[in-house]
């Protein structure tokens, strides 16, 4: 969208004619602008978070995160994780923006975009 002259008003054209109902987003493949954002909207069109996982004293595994449906709670990483990790789970820490580094919560709490979570069984 952002590449060619008169992009910007082509989408505002097109989001008057859809009246929103897909999230529309520039982006421009020659330098690179408005891919982060391409990435928060589909995520958040799709109904799913990222959730990271981390082992104590260890930094987080950014390379692979789990995808879990919006609302998914501890209790649901666990289970995708493992079965075992699952039936032994105690509680869990959580990095992220909807606690303080580190919290300690238990297997309902619900995970939010992007959080960390060190599972302790």
């Amino acid at each position: 969208g952002r590449d060619k002259p008169g992009s910007g008003e082509n989408l505002e054209a097109c989001r008057e004619l859809l009246q929103d109902p897909f999230p529309l987003c520039s982006v421009s493949a020659v330098d690179g602008s408005g891919f982060e954002e391409l990435k928060r909207v589909t995520f958040q069109s799709l109904g799913i978070v990222r959730v990271y996982t981390k082992q104590p004293g260890k930094p987080p595994d950014r390379d692979r995160p789990f995808t879990l449906p919006r609302g998914s709670t501890v209790e649901d990483l666990a289970r995708v994780i493992h079965r075992d990790v699952l039936e032994h789970l105690k509680f869990a820490r959580i990095w992220g923006k909807s606690v303080y580094d580190g919290q300690p919560v238990q297997r309902d709490h619900v995970l939010e975009e992007g959080d960390v979570v060190e599972i302790h069984t």
